[in-house]
């Protein structure tokens, strides 16, 4: 299996308040806002490598005055992940993230094929994905995937990206699976500020899987943050602040 694959595979496995001051769900992921700089990741948050793929470095660091994730990325990727307890039915989720520079691969390769596949912002969701929805190849696929891997793989993902190579709200497959949907928030040519996002989770669903799986949203098992330069290279300095997730309009 090519490393592209492997990536594809292991990424599956491994601050605003929401419109409208809708209800919160109980909330799924530990805040980096309440971490230590310079200590461990919150529980349940881990680190999720690749095989044959250095990982990247990640640390809690002092944003003026504010915790947050940062990962460094240097023809490197992995991923910080937490899985749920149980299915999360949130509908809403709102972050913040911001990075230094766009691998090399967002100024040379489109972002659809597998040499351009680098993205300095990544925010994964993972979907407790109705099995009776997949084909048969893509089910065998998915037990393999399992039994090698990780029994907690999901059978969809949604992976939000910044990315300057395209409009922002397109929606593309991975060029290594097609159970991967990306979808692109941001496409400013300069970056650095701080970005702000509030989704709307079941229309970003229903826009990604929704032909396939049909109304409604499957609940989610869990979610990762992540960059990374490997197909390219280059070196991105990327930060993460707390997710808030909510339901409600």
């Amino acid at each position: 299996m090519k490393p592209g694959r492997r990536q594809a595979l292991g990424l599956l496995a491994s601050g605003l308040m929401p419109r409208a001051a809708p209800a919160h769900a109980q909330l799924p992921t530990a805040l980096f806002s309440r971490a230590a700089p310079g200590g461990p990741l919150p529980a349940p948050w881990r680190e999720a490598t690749l095989p044959d793929i250095t990982p990247n470095r990640h640390r809690i660091v002092d944003d003026h005055g504010v915790p947050v994730l940062e990962l460094v990325s240097q023809r490197s990727a992995s991923s910080v992940v937490a899985y749920f307890e149980a299915p999360l039915q949130a509908t809403r989720l709102a972050w913040r993230w911001r990075t230094d520079a766009w691998p090399h691969a967002a100024r040379a390769s489109a972002a659809d094929v597998r040499e351009g596949d680098d993205f300095s912002l990544r925010l994964y969701l993972f979907y407790d994905y109705p099995l009776a929805r997949l084909s048969l190849g893509d089910r065998a696929l998915l037990s393999i995937a399992r039994a090698l891997r990780d029994p907690r793989l999901p059978a969809a993902a949604l992976c939000y990206v910044a990315d300057p190579r395209g409009r922002v709200a397109a929606v593309w497959s991975s060029p290594f699976t097609g159970r991967v949907r990306l979808m692109r928030l941001r496409a400013d040519r300069s970056p650095g500020p701080w970005w702000a996002e509030d989704r709307d989770l079941h229309a970003d669903f229903q826009r990604a899987f929704g032909e396939e799986h049909g109304p409604g949203m499957p609940g989610l098992i869990g979610v990762a943050l992540a960059a990374d330069t490997d197909q390219a290279g280059g070196e991105v300095h990327s930060r993460f602040a707390d997710l808030r997730w909510g339901s409600g309009s």
